[in-house]
């Protein structure tokens, strides 16, 4: 399978925003990733599920561009346009990371499009001491010189996503060189995101020490190896939903779409066959939800 070319569309204020999509069976879902991937992550996940998939690069990352400022909720409201001009209802909304903290204020923003939320080791649940200190004006200035740099080299950029996402796995050639090529482009929404998130941890108002405003099922998943997002987040995300359910995966560390390919579609559709019925009543619901076929991630008949 490949993971085809992803197309763009044009936000509000004429940014834009990259996605991939693939029609299928059923309500849909909407991937969102975390820091140093895009949409193209997703491609081995996507081969395993038969539901159509709407696939974000978030503002920033992949082929989108950077974000108004550099707080959760400009990423939020972003997606939020994006997922209308798509025409996208009532589905599953799955995010990992970084991700998992955008699909957070995306679910309090559109509620009642959220069928169920899928969050997948996310951040802003508690503190990151790596993030705040990566915020810091000192870092941040040598890591506008330094990342693009590390990225690029074949070596430091494996030892990069070894320590930081993957438990100490290498990265597979196609992630690797996403890295690689677009280094320089894409460090400046590095830079946004992590101050994004290490502001959001820091604030009075912050997820884990509030009530979400959404009330559909949630479930979280972590590793127990987890060493960029610790577990114990996760009391973070019971304080903002009281209905969660939570899971932790022994010996995975922070990448389930790698370390787990075969068992996190399985965990995904769990929580979107368990999902609540559409809250709104529209015009034209005698036809099945479906998203408009485009430019899609590749026949599941030819995956490999």
């Amino acid at each position: 399978m490949t993971s085809g070319r992803s197309k763009n569309l044009t936000l509000p204020d004429g940014r834009v925003l990259a996605y991939r999509q693939r029609p299928g069976r059923g309500s849909p879902l909407v991937l969102v990733h975390g820091l140093f991937d895009c949409s193209a992550g997703w491609k081995t996940f996507v081969a395993r599920t038969h539901r159509p998939v709407v696939a974000f690069d978030l503002p920033g990352m992949g082929n989108s561009e950077r974000p108004t400022r550099p707080e959760i909720s400009a990423y939020a409201e972003d997606l939020a346009d994006g997922i209308d001009r798509l025409g996208v209802h009532d589905f599953t909304l799955v995010g990992h990371s970084l991700g998992g903290a955008v699909v957070t204020a995306l679910a309090e923003l559109i509620p009642d499009e959220v069928a169920a939320l899928v969050l997948l080791a996310p951040s802003c649940f508690g503190r990151l001491a790596a993030s705040e200190l990566s915020s810091s004006a000192v870092v941040s200035r040598i890591l506008r010189h330094t990342l693009p740099l590390a990225l690029a080299n074949p070596i430091t950029a494996t030892g990069i996503y070894m320590a930081m996402v993957a438990n100490g796995s290498t990265p597979d050639r196609e992630l690797l060189g996403r890295l690689r090529s677009g280094a320089r482009r894409t460090t400046p929404g590095v830079q946004m995101a992590v101050k994004a998130t290490a502001d959001a941890g820091r604030s009075k108002d912050a997820f884990y020490r509030r009530q979400v405003g959404y009330d559909g099922p949630v479930r979280a998943l972590w590793g127990s190896k987890d060493l960029v997002v610790p577990r114990s987040h996760a009391d973070g995300v019971l304080t903002a939903f009281p209905q969660a359910r939570i899971t932790v995966w022994e010996g995975m560390g922070h990448h389930p779409q790698r370390e787990r390919a075969a068992d996190l579609p399985r965990f995904v559709e769990h929580a979107a066959a368990k999902a609540r019925p559409a809250r709104r009543r529209r015009v034209a619901l005698a036809q099945p939800i479906t998203i408009r076929p485009a430019v899609s991630y590749g026949d599941l008949a030819q995956a490999a």
